[in-house]
């Protein structure tokens, strides 16, 4: 069998049948049924149930793709390698991140990796905390930032620093001028308890997303019951909806490139929690099963430079 063999039965395993596979490679399907007959008849045993549809993996075929997918990681790595040591570092970081943290983690240390590489591509992809894991362990991916640890240990990953949450209120509503009249000059990020603002209107991300589950950790451990009046779809829209005095919101405190908002702006005004809950760690990970090439590096050890803890040395990856 060789490489190509490899990645077509991947590809086909990903789409789930033969002959859509055969049609978005510009293939004939008998060719590829063909190719699929040949390569179990080499190794002696079926890849594929072709008794139901979508196509279902065997037990020897899971086994098969797992190994293909490695093999091909291992191939796309050396042939990274070689164009590294060759022309000085051109290709491509894929960097899975949530649309908060590309807006407030990422501009600067970008900023950087383009200047000392400057042929290197980072490709963002956008998407849930939740499948990070799955795209780093498919090849889909490079390096993450997100909220949730990693289950798998060919995954790794760093514990970054904790983010704090905050409430953020309306400068300008009836509750924020109760709260900053209470607020001591002195100490303008005293905590104070979320029972203060118990019967007000909350703006909230969906159940079971990492800013969800933080505040109803503080509901249940100020033992109060508030309205969730608007689920939006992200952290930013829900700054964006406080702004616009539809609610009050606790939020991540980091909001502009990496750098803390002070308790008071124009529009919004934020206090610190009385809450065991107020902290939250947040993770990198990185594929274990690669080797780890000098751009990947810089942005690992940039990253960790800016968020991990001081006491910390930086990876010898």
């Amino acid at each position: 069998m060789n490489l190509v063999q490899l990645e077509r039965i991947v590809f086909i395993a990903n789409v789930g049948s033969i002959t859509e596979a055969a049609k978005q490679l510009y293939i004939s399907q008998s060719a590829l049924s063909q190719m699929v007959s040949a390569v179990e008849a080499e190794i002696g045993t079926p890849i594929f149930d072709r008794r139901v549809k979508p196509l279902r993996l065997t037990k020897s075929g899971e086994c098969y793709v797992t190994m293909a997918r490695y093999i091909m990681n291992v191939h796309s790595t050396m042939l990274n390698e070689i164009v590294n040591i060759k022309s000085g570092a051109i290709g491509e970081i894929r960097l899975g991140i949530s649309a908060r943290r590309a807006n407030t983690v990422m501009p600067d240390i970008l900023k950087e990796l383009s200047v000392e590489f400057p042929h290197i591509s980072i490709r963002l992809y956008l998407l849930d905390p939740t499948e990070f894991e799955a795209y780093i362990l498919r090849g889909e991916l490079d390096i993450a930032l997100g909220s949730l640890p990693p289950n798998d240990p060919n995954v790794g990953c760093f514990v970054l620093n904790d983010e704090k949450y905050c409430l953020v209120v309306p400068t300008s509503s009836p509750v924020g001028q109760r709260l900053e009249a209470l607020r001591d000059p002195k100490a303008p990020w005293a905590p104070i308890s979320l029972s203060q603002v118990g019967e007000e209107r909350f703006i909230a991300t969906p159940p079971n997303t990492p800013t969800r589950d933080v505040l109803n950790s503080m509901f249940e451990e100020a033992r109060i019951h508030p309205k969730v009046s608007l689920v939006v779809p992200s952290n930013n829209t829900a700054l964006d909806y406080v702004k616009g005095g539809l609610g009050v919101a606790v939020l991540p405190q980091d909001f502009e490139n990496g750098k803390q908002l002070p308790f008071r702006t124009g529009e919004l005004s934020l206090f610190n929690i009385d809450s065991k809950y107020v902290l939250r760690n947040f993770y990198l990970l990185y594929d274990t099963s690669v080797v780890v090439s000098p751009p990947h590096r810089f942005l690992i050890n940039r990253v960790l430079e800016r968020y991990g803890s001081q006491e910390r040395a930086l990876p010898e990856l």
